[in-house]
């Protein structure tokens, strides 16, 4: 599992917010930034002997992958090599896997009057040449910064950002340990050429990341984990204009987060929880995971472990913090309401708790 350290409390007198967007647009006032598309739970409460691990590899944030590619007949594509972690198990078998596509500013590069639409794409994901869609997936999410005008041309570049997620279970080897997984994401929106009656209409999109979630069983030994998959994507975003010092459209940061729960907690026998949490665009300072309503922990989301287009973290949670039940978290991103910084972005996607109740 890669693991990464906690993070130091240090939320001050800081105003905090949760967000995502496109960074360098102007906000609508109609924009639903505020918190409308909390995390399902994919998974509640499975077990495994064995562990957790989540990797997103050699992810990079991809150029604009278009559905055409102007050096060649083919669509663009970009590939990623996800290696999982299951050092310290003695005989590993996959339980779940999990993969997830990050991706964002999807739209139809029109040729008529007026502004791109924004578009859901479409994409063929292939696992090790196993192509496990061509178009969009069963479990698909998607946010828009204005749904009430998503598929229209209007000049605030209104394209969505989402999370598509696929049962690669069968194809994960847990036992191959070492093995290196390849994934290729291609555009498949068809192209047709430039016309004079629709114009150019290719599409496009960026991807963040592609993560991989694998639960999996040890043979080895006698552990016993209570596991919780929460998926999903919430765009928000706040903005703070200068002289005076306001918040736009009175969006307060408390307008701006973002939950998911985990139901049917068992908390006896827990020895330790761990939480794994990923949020595409993020990297502000003074982002915040609270648990139970509670502060937990600020500047969670700060670029680690890759790079600043996507940060997910690795949190060990004190298990007397936990209730019987339920429990959730929220994601709060922030912008420091004395620094001269006009705007942000942060998407919610994925939350995974898992506890240890070895004996």
């Amino acid at each position: 599992m890669i693991r990464k350290s906690d993070l130091s409390l240090r939320i001050g007198t800081t105003m905090l917010v949760l967000f995502a967007a496109l960074a360098l647009t102007v906000l609508p006032a109609a924009a639903n930034y505020t918190g409308d598309h909390n995390l399902t739970e994919k998974y509640s409460k499975g077990t495994v002997t064995g562990g957790m691990d989540y990797t997103i590899g050699n992810s990079t944030y991809s150029p604009k992958l278009w559905s055409y590619n102007t050096t060649g007949p083919t669509n663009d594509s970009y590939f990623v090599g996800l290696t999982p972690d299951f050092s310290g198990a003695i005989s590993p078998t996959t339980s779940k896997a999990r993969l997830y596509v990050y991706f964002t500013y999807s739209f139809n590069n029109t040729s008529e009057p007026g502004y791109d639409i924004g578009v859901e794409p479409n994409m063929t994901v292939t696992f090790n040449n196993y192509v496990l869609n061509t178009t969009k997936p069963a479990d698909n999410y998607t946010d828009w910064k204005d749904e009430s005008n998503k598929g229209n041309n209007i000049s605030t570049y209104n394209f969505p950002s989402g999370v598509y997620a696929y049962d690669v279970t069968d194809y994960v080897n847990a036992s191959d340990i070492g093995k290196t997984y390849v994934v290729n994401v291609t555009n498949s929106k068809p192209y047709n050429g430039d016309d004079s009656t629709t114009g150019n209409d290719s599409e496009s999109f960026n991807v963040q990341a592609v993560g991989l979630l694998t639960l999996y069983n040890d043979s080895g030994n006698n552990n016993v984990y209570d596991y919780w998959v929460d998926e999903g994507c919430d765009l928000t975003y706040l903005k703070c204009t200068l002289n005076p010092l306001a918040w736009q459209d009175n969006r307060m940061p408390t307008d701006t987060k973002c939950w998911t729960k985990f139901s049917n907690v068992d908390t006896s026998g827990v020895s330790s929880a761990t939480l794994i949490t990923t949020a595409p665009s993020a990297g502000t300072p003074y982002n915040t995971l609270f648990l139970n309503n509670g502060t937990f922990d600020t500047g969670v989301w700060d670029g680690s472990p890759a790079y600043v287009d996507f940060s997910y973290n690795t949190t060990t949670i004190d298990p007397m913090s936990l209730v019987p039940g339920e429990n959730s978290i929220t994601f709060m991103n922030g912008l420091d309401n004395n620094t001269p910084l006009h705007d942000t972005q942060m998407q919610a996607a994925n939350a995974f708790l898992l506890l240890n109740k070895t004996a």
